[in-house]
Order: structure tokens, then sequence, then C-alpha cells
């Protein structure tokens, strides 16, 4: 449902679709349209229940200091602070203010009736093989700016290694299932990432697009790398009729560098932005060599020595990848539940010995991936969400393999796996049953197909 402004004459003052004028309470795009209006510089400091993901939430954007403005009913307003206050007078202040992000709002604006739903504002969970695919994706674009930057993050090194086992794991299946030259490619370039473009991508940042202005100057002389669809373009800097090339590999350092010291990264989800220039190794300046004293007092010119190094380090700034996100944002605030694994398949089906082998999933999993969950006591913060189905990736593996290993057999797989494990999504052994009832030649051919 759309709601544009009063025409005042010919010609309107918004785009027909800022998020000024548009009413979709249920829409991510538009939450998050009216959230990247709210500026460190114009609202900061509030608390929980005034802050910008809550007046976001209400209809309201930010325009000028502490000011409040809805594009609908054009009302506006100015959130005061509570400096000077009492303890209870600023509580009060506070709860006013809270119930005003609704009541505020003139009579008829749908604002007023209906906002957004709590639960829009949390990690877009999806199934375990297509986090770790857009997880790779996305480091791929950061592997090459992310190089000589030193990140902090609060994973533990068997989270780390657990991590690691995901990747490889979904690497190989794609090598062995896959006849797919596209994923063949992903699995190729992906065996290549580091460690710390993964970690990265697993903690929501990506490469910033270029905000919205005027483009007079060509792109072609631009050394800041195109981010949307070639995020490693920067490689290419020296110009291709420069009279003497530099060697591939000095080449490929000034790449690096350039693009570290040029490239805006961000979160899709808080709109935090942040220059990786901030996290450069340090550069020291050269010292002056000091001439040796002759025996008559005058420095000899002529015996310059090296200046002695000192064993002193530079401090280097860390790149957290949680406290660098906005406080509100879902990567740190418990704010996403992690659905359950279901109990029993509603739709099943026998995929061929391809890659959808092992990225099959119920239409249950997929309804409580996708739908709204109540967020309550079982809500966490949006990365371990996240690392919490990448790792289903890694057991759902293993237990597939074990079903399929009982099935060849002729024993029960269940009663022989451990306890940790026995929630894993039962569908594989309702689809090795299928194939076995069709005969032991058509199961042989699809494990050999899945295994490689």
């Amino acid at each position: 449902m759309f709601f544009p402004r009063k025409l005042g004459g010919s010609s309107t003052s918004a785009p027909p679709l800022s998020p000024l004028a548009d009413y979709r309470p249920s829409s991510i795009q538009s939450f998050l349209g009216r959230l990247d209006t709210f500026k460190l510089a114009t609202y900061a400091n509030k608390p929980t229940s005034l802050d910008a993901v809550a007046a976001a939430k209400c209809g309201w954007v930010n325009d000028g200091k502490d000011r409040l403005v809805c594009g609908i009913c054009s009302t506006s307003w100015v959130v005061a602070g509570k400096e000077g206050m009492t303890r209870d007078a600023a509580l009060a202040l506070i709860e006013k203010q809270r119930v005003s992000l609704v009541q505020a709002h003139k009579h008829g604006c749908p604002w007023r009736t209906r906002q957004c739903e709590d639960s829009i504002y949390r990690i877009p969970l999806q199934s375990p093989a297509s986090t770790i695919q857009n997880i790779k994706i996305n480091a791929a674009s950061l592997d090459m700016v992310l190089q000589d930057v030193e990140i902090k993050h609060p994973l533990t090194a068997n989270q780390l290694n657990s991590l690691h086992a995901a990747v490889s794991f979904f690497e190989s299946s794609l090598a062995l299932s896959s006849e797919d030259s596209q994923a063949s490619s992903l699995s190729q370039s992906s065996s290549e990432l580091s460690q710390t473009a993964i970690v990265t991508s697993l903690f929501g940042w990506s490469l910033a697009p270029d905000r919205p202005r005027s483009t007079s100057v060509s792109r072609s002389n631009s050394r800041i790398p195109s981010t949307a669809q070639t995020p490693l373009r920067a490689s290419s800097v020296a110009p291709s009729d420069s009279p003497s090339k530099p060697r591939p590999l000095l080449r490929s350092a000034v790449s690096q560098a350039m693009a570290r010291d040029t490239t805006l990264l961000h979160c899709v989800l808080c709109q935090r932005r942040i220059g990786l220039w901030a996290f450069a190794p340090n550069k020291q300046t050269p010292a002056t060599p000091t001439p040796t004293p002759t025996s008559s007092g005058t420095p000899d010119v002529s015996s310059l020595q090296p200046p002695k190094r000192t064993n002193s380090v530079l401090t280097r700034r860390q790149f957290d990848l949680l406290k660098e996100h906005r406080s509100y944002c879902p990567y740190v605030v418990r704010s996403t539940v992690v659905p359950s694994l279901p109990t029993s398949p509603s739709v099943v089906s026998i995929p061929s010995a391809r890659t959808n082998s092992l990225h099959i999933r119920s239409s249950s999993s997929s309804s409580q991936l996708n739908g709204i969950s109540s967020i309550g006591s079982n809500a966490v913060e949006g990365w371990r969400a996240v690392l919490t189905i990448v790792l289903r990736y890694r057991m759902a593996h293993r237990y597939q393999l074990s079903r399929i290993e009982g099935a060849l057999s002729g024993e029960n797989a269940n009663g022989q796996r451990r306890s940790e494990d026995m929630e894993i999504d039962d569908e594989v052994g309702v689809m090795v049953q299928s194939v076995k009832d069709r005969g032991g030649n058509e199961l042989l051919k699809y494990v050999k197909g899945l295994l490689g």
C-alpha cells in the first residue's frame, strides 16, 4: 500500500518512492530506507525505546538534530534530551516520548494504527547451503582488500575450526557432485579465500556501494574498485599503455594497498560504513643516516652510518568485526531466533546426484526459516545465529553419510548416531528408503553420484 504526499501544485517536493511517503509496515527494504536517514551526527545517544530502530518502526525518519518527521501526515517533532533531570523525571520523559512515537502521528495516519513488527529487524536466515554460499561469494569480494588488515572477533578456536570444516565440506560437495561450470569455478576460487575474508563475511560486512551522487568523473580513471559487480577490479590500476609495466608481484601489492586505502565496508542492516584505511599497516618514516664525527670534530659525510632499527612496535588498530556495528544492529543485539530443526518432513523429493542432494530441506524447515517467530528468551545475537546455521551444514553432511552407510549395510543408522546428532533433518532416511525400494542398483548409482 502506498500513500503519496499531498499535492500542493503541479510538482511534489519528494520523489514518489521516497521513504518519507512510503507506508509498507511489513517491508524490510522500506524499513531500512527509513533507518538509513538516522545519522550519528543528528540522532544518537537515545535509549532503546527511542533509538533509531524504534523510531523507524513507527514510520519516522530523521531530518535534522533529534528531529523526527512523518512523510505521510507531515508531523514533525524533536526528541528532547534528559540532561540535567533527575532519574525519575528522565524516566517519565522517556516514557512520554515513547508513547509519542505512535500518538504523535495525526489522526488518519496509517502509522498511528499499525507499526512494524518487532521481528522485522533481524538477520534473514536461509538454509545452511545458501548461507555458506552467500558467505563465500561475499568473502571473494573482500579477500583482496582485507590483505594485511588485522581483525578482532569473539570466535573461539573451536568455532573457527568448525567454520573452516563446514566451508571445506561445502567446497568438496561442489567439486564432487556438481558438473556446473559456475559451481566448479566457485569451489576453485573459494579454496583460496583467507580466513580473514570468510570471518568478516560471516559478521555481515561487505563492500559498500557508492553513495548516490553526480557521476561527472569518468569511472575509467577511478582507482576505487567497483563494489557491485567487479570487486577485484582494482588489480588492473596500472595503465595498459604505460612504457614500463611493473612486475606482477609488485603490481599486485600496489593494487592491494590502493584498494585497501580507498575501500569502504558497510553493514546492510545497520548502514554502518567504515573505511579500511583506518586499519592499514602503519608506514614507518625512514630515519636519516647519521654521519660519523672525525677527529677534528666535524662530521664525515663520506662515512654515513645507517640508522639503528628500534625494537618498538607501532600499534595497529584492529578491525573489530562486532563492535564496529551500530549498537542496535541485529548482528550485535539478541534479536534473531534460530529455527529448531524439523522432526518430520512434510514434502519429500528425490534429487539427482548433484549439488541439490546435499542441499535438501523440508518445507517445514523452509517455513521456519522464512516465517516470523516470536522473539523471546531463545533469541541470540545475529552472528551466533548465522554461525549456527553454517555449522548445521557439516552436521547434516555427516549424518547423511552415516544414513547411507547404514542403508548399504542393512543396519539401522539411527541407533548408531550420537545423541547430539539426532536432531538433524530426517529427510535423508526417507529419501534413501525410497531409492532402496526401487532396487539395489539404483541405490548404488545414487551413492556413487553423491560421493563422486
